[in-house]
């Protein structure tokens, strides 16, 4: 994201009094190391502030609800005495008596200050779910990560991150390509464009919108915001909280609840960065007999073979982990009905058997009509003893197949593909319903997951979209990476989980959107697991993690359920 002190300085009025686009003056040096650009001083007072080295703010004492943004850096906050440390999108929010002051920690940082001043809507009352056991409220005084916030729709392609403050509102409001973002009667709202461009439109008036502009809308006003062609995240603040954001914050809790109870955390089980051997990039998770199994490759970093650490690993029903053969990189893995897995060996480019002791017991796929495939990535079976595969690349040398392509292996050996050459932009991961109808495709550079049905000899027909992703590449998942989509799970609901760059997505059987499940690391792969099938482990680079869940999901193979 470009520092929002590019915001132009000329003052536009734009469309009449009631919406203009504004800049702002030039920062005004508090002291040395402090400055403060006001972007709108109404209806909300909205700062941006740069720290410098070893500087810290004066103590002061609130007179108004806050919301404090880290944009960039590290600071340390002092509120009401007790210390905390707050990071790149870290936020706080405060109630007014709050005695603050905060420093930065390490460097320069940037950050945003919100003060609401408004009264609280008369619409407004505090809520729980329905059960006690939470409230609609961000808690004052503790400092949370915009990545934890749910998304919430708002419209055709339009999420919300909602931070409630009692008197008012601020919101990550994400439009996708195609988009637009109806601004309703309602409140006094700033609007800040955090990234992307788009179209202002009011009273048949249109103008382009840029990063770091700033747009003040006053009560009672009507306008869209359009995203016709990249997408668009913009900071809201409203001076009171709009009926519609509160009904779609509560929609939005209820449908999650329906799988990961309130307070339920993700639990941090491996840390590979010091574990004993260490981890790089896992992936391919799998449950079987008791015991979760998983990939981790290392083949950009070193010799395969050459390392303590990769390929297939095991955490053990003793809850001990180790690596069970260090001799194959591998990645997707999925259990077969004879007790042993199907396994993605990316450096010799097949799909292989391996043991649950980790030797390789034979090679289920390595070449189609004679032709070696580029590098299979993810894999499932059916019920009836076939297994599909996800192929994304070709050879780098020689004989090459005509492009990315999804595999179907019989149960009598006959392996061919199911998908168009390069009908997909790069194809990976893959699922086959509980009762063997249906397949689900992912793909790391497209926002659609694909389903077909399947035929009674593996083949695929009637493509068509099962749902769309909230896709990343925003100022606060710019550190992780530009993929869309990897692997996914279901549960006994046909819910289906999808490990996406910022958490896991989640869709019930009809792919509507039910939530995302916050990882503090990007995850790659997730699958259900433990005793009564209820904990969801997931594959997030040089970690595992886990979190407890109300659904349960299947044993895989889907045959043997």
């Amino acid at each position: 994201m470009k520092s929002i002190q590019t915001i132009v300085t000329a003052l536009l009025v734009f469309f009449s009094a009631t919406a203009c686009r504004t800049g702002t003056p030039s920062p005004t040096a508090v002291k040395p190391g402090l400055t403060i650009r006001t972007l709108s001083p109404a209806p909300a007072l909205v700062n941006y502030i740069t720290l410098g080295t070893d500087t810290a703010t004066d103590t002061e004492t609130i007179t108004c609800r806050r919301v404090l943004i880290v944009i960039s850096g590290n600071v340390r906050i002092l509120s009401d005495g007790e210390s905390q440390n707050m990071g790149p999108f870290d936020f706080i929010r405060q109630d007014a008596g709050t005695r603050c002051s905060c420093a930065t920690v390490d460097g320069t940082a940037e950050l945003i200050d919100i003060r609401i001043t408004g009264r609280d809507s008369d619409d407004h009352v505090e809520r729980g779910t329905g059960d006690g056991s939470m409230k609609t409220y961000i808690e004052a005084g503790t400092v949370h990560n915009i990545r934890e916030l749910l998304f919430c729709p708002l419209g055709d392609g339009v999420y919300a991150r909602i931070v409630e403050a009692g008197q008012g509102l601020v919101s990550f409001d994400r439009l996708t390509p195609g988009s637009t973002f109806l601004v309703e009667p309602g409140s006094d709202r700033t609007m800040v464009v955090l990234s992307g461009e788009g179209v202002l439109s009011r009273d048949g008036n249109r103008g382009k919108l840029y990063e770091s502009d700033v747009v003040t809308f006053r009560a009672g006003s009507t306008a869209s915001i359009a995203s016709p062609d990249s997408s668009m995240e913009l900071l809201t603040v409203a001076t009171s909280v709009p009926r519609r954001y509160l009904d779609t914050l509560d929609r939005q809790r209820l449908k999650l609840r329906t799988v990961i109870l309130a307070g339920a955390r993700p639990v941090l089980l491996l840390d590979g960065a010091s574990s004993t051997p260490r981890l790089t990039t896992t992936e391919g998770p799998s449950w079987l007999d008791g015991a979760f199994y998983f990939s981790n490759y290392y083949r950009f970093r070193g010799p395969v073979g050459g390392r303590d650490e990769g390929g297939l690993c095991i955490i053990g029903t003793d809850g001990l982990y180790r690596v069970l053969n260090n001799g194959v990189q591998t990645c997707g893995t999925t259990p077969l009905g004879n007790g042993n897995l199907a396994v993605c060996d990316i450096v010799e480019n097949r799909v292989i058997e391996m043991t649950p002791e980790g030797e390789i017991a034979g090679v289920i796929a390595d070449s189609y009509n004679g032709i070696p495939l580029g590098m299979p990535n993810d894999c499932v079976t059916d019920l009836v003893g076939g297994l599909y595969f996800t192929d994304p690349r070709v050879a780098q040398s020689g004989p090459k197949q005509p492009g990315s392509a999804v595999y179907y292996v019989g149960s009598d050996g006959d392996i061919g593909p199911v998908t168009g050459w390069n009908e997909f932009n790069v194809p990976n991961g893959c699922l086959v319903s509980a009762g063997g109808e249906t397949f689900y495709l992912s793909c790391s550079r497209e926002a659609t997951i694909w389903m077909f049905d399947i035929g009674s000899d593996g083949t695929l027909s009637n493509k068509r979209p099962f749902a769309r992703l909230i896709p990343p590449a925003f100022p606060h998942d710019k550190d992780r990476g530009r993929g869309t989509a990897d692997g996914m799970t279901m549960d006994r609901e046909g819910r289906i989980y999808i490990a996406t760059n910022f958490g896991i997505q989640v869709f019930d059987r009809t792919g509507e959107f039910l939530g995302n499940i916050w990882i503090p690391v990007s995850p790659a792969h997730c699958v259900f697991g433990g005793g009564d099938m209820s904990t969801l482990f997931m594959t997030c680079k040089d970690r595992i993690y886990s979190i407890e869940t109300t659904a349960r999901g299947y044993q895989w193979p889907l045959g043997d359920r």
